[in-house]
């Protein structure tokens, strides 16, 4: 694949699209059911039916666990909303949609919350992340929140600085979906999404729906994560410095 084919325009109208359908769906949820967690595991199920229907065959999309039952004590990671993970490795249960995964086979989590409206919320989603990468022996294990309504992206930012003594441990990206803001660490510049202990940067999607731009972010993460254990992933990678650079601007 050739990145100067790579059509970025078509290809946001698409996920534009997408986020009207996003949109929609969740207010339909919202006319039926008032309460909070049923609609949270709406949100979580639109977002994850989406990724899984990009998904190839050999990735798994599910809701789970990564487990290590050789290590002392069963070590396990908390309950991931969704959950990414290489079909080519066994797994260690299943039970629905339910997934135990071993740390080798996971590629990347999402936090997914539907209302992230304080900083407390931001950080207990970032030390669920943390949580995932450190029983992961995969250290370039990619990992995101992704917020349908957020708290403001300065306020998101403070909580972030914190973190920085935690490295690749840190959410690779925070997406905050009715803001169309990406939140990501700056200097990572190939595929691994590991993170490292650089400055996270606001970039605010621009366009006629921000929204689609947020989502767009995170579609050229999955498909690139997906790619890279096939082929080679630097167009893709290409692309979504070029989409950071052209359809954002830093706040």
């Amino acid at each position: 694949m050739n990145t100067s084919s790579v059509n970025l325009s078509s290809f946001i109208n698409y996920c534009e699209s997408l986020a009207t359908e996003f949109e929609g769906k969740r207010d339909r949820v919202r006319a039926f059911v008032k309460h909070n967690l049923t609609s949270g595991t709406a949100n979580e199920a639109i977002l994850r039916s989406f990724l899984k229907n990009i998904s190839s065959a050999t990735f798994g999309v599910s809701e789970g666990f990564i487990c290590d039952p050789l290590r002392p004590g069963s070590a396990s990671s908390k309950q991931r909303d969704i959950l990414v993970y290489d079909r080519r490795y066994p797994l260690v249960h299943s039970e629905g949609q339910l997934k135990i995964v071993w740390p080798d086979a996971a590629r990347m989590v999402v936090e997914v919350k539907t209302s992230m409206t304080s900083q407390k919320d931001l950080k207990g989603a970032v030390g669920n992340i943390i949580s995932a990468k450190d029983i992961a022996r995969l250290r370039n294990l990619g990992g995101f929140i992704f917020s349908f309504s957020s708290l403001s992206p300065d306020k998101a930012f403070e909580v972030l600085k914190k973190f920085k003594g935690d490295g690749p441990n840190r959410p690779t990206a925070v997406i905050l979906f009715d803001k169309g803001v990406v939140i990501h660490q700056k200097e990572i510049d190939d595929w691994r999404f590991s993170g490292n202990d650089s400055e996270y940067e606001i970039r605010q999607c621009e366009g006629k729906n921000p929204s689609a731009g947020s989502l767009t972010y995170l579609l050229l993460v999955f498909l690139c994560i997906q790619i890279r254990f096939s082929g080679d992933p630097s167009d893709l990678m290409m692309a979504i410095s070029k989409f950071l650079k052209e359809r954002t601007v830093i706040s």
